[in-house]
């Protein structure tokens, strides 16, 4: 499967969203740390592929909030 710079972008910001909800979700499970965790490096990097710097860097910075 093949997925265009929109479809892309779009799932950059989708996983992104996800990701914060789980983050502000104080009684998360251990499966939901785990999905958290896989969902910011998979948002990170479609950021890599199809964002500009200020996307790389809030992707970053959302992987480490994951791992704090």
């Amino acid at each position: 499967m093949s997925l265009d710079a929109a479809e892309r972008r779009q799932l950059a910001v989708d996983l992104f969203n996800f990701v914060w909800t789980l983050l502000e979700k104080a009684d998360r499970t251990g499966e939901e740390d785990d999905t958290m965790l896989h969902a910011a490096h998979a948002s990170r990097f479609h950021w890599g592929e199809v964002g500009a710097p200020v996307n790389l860097a809030r992707g970053e910075w959302q992987v480490s909030r994951v791992y704090a």
